[in-house]
């Protein structure tokens, strides 16, 4: 649909998703009428290099902040990841289309577990009605203020603002500043992670090794 006509905040969603993605070859499984599973385009040129990080970062802070209005309590888990308590509740996947370092469209997809309660052989996993139980907010209404949400903030996504996205984003960081397990290069070795660079990649201060930069499944987090 994107490629035919990328109409900017164009919304997919669905309440049975049967062949969720996830990152490379994972899949994001979803019980019919529990969860948020749904996609929406953001239709702006944006740089690959600089602006891509913040897009995805204004995607984790945004979920953070209607978590928030919920009550709920999460952290954002580098690099697109949303943590209750421990485990995972949501995770985002964006796909763009880029021609000449610049990105034309992106879509941004989004798993968010809300009232599932039972996550066979994933024992991270979890959902807001497993860490809040009295919430019962309706599924259609989640969808709602979420989507609001995007729409509203995205109004405000430009060079100004990169700076109080990318401060919220590291503010609520997941194990920031924490020592932490890592496993990279066949090593397993003790890390704080200190931030994010410019380029969205993870700066984690590994014992005996000093500062190291990592991108996307080049390092993973034990916790």
């Amino acid at each position: 649909m994107a490629l035919e006509d990328p109409i900017h905040f164009m919304v997919v969603s669905t309440f049975n998703q049967t062949n969720g993605k996830g990152y490379v070859n994972n899949k994001w499984e979803s019980t019919v009428n529990q969860n948020l599973t749904f996609s929406f385009l953001i239709n702006r040129n944006l740089t690959v290099q600089r602006e891509l990080p913040v897009l995805n970062m204004w995607v984790a802070v945004t979920i953070y902040e209607v978590l928030t209005n919920w009550q709920v309590p999460s952290k954002i888990k580098w690099p697109n990841d949303i943590i209750v308590h421990g485990k995972k509740v949501g995770g985002i996947l964006i796909k763009s289309k880029i021609s000449n370092n610049k990105i034309t469209f992106s879509v941004i997809g989004i798993g968010l577990n809300i009232y599932q309660t039972n996550f066979e052989n994933l024992a991270r996993a979890t959902s807001i009605k497993l860490e809040k139980p009295d919430f019962n907010k309706p599924l259609e209404n989640c969808l709602m203020e979420m989507l609001y949400a995007f729409e509203k903030s995205f109004e405000d996504f430009n060079p100004l603002n990169y700076k109080k996205i990318i401060d919220l984003y590291h503010k609520n960081l997941f194990k920031r500043d924490e020592v932490a397990t890592y496993e990279f290069d066949g090593m397993t070795k003790n890390g704080i992670l200190r931030g994010i660079d410019d380029n969205g990649n993870a700066v984690i201060e590994i014992e005996g090794l000093g500062l190291m930069t990592f991108q996307h499944k080049e390092v993973k987090l034990n916790y």
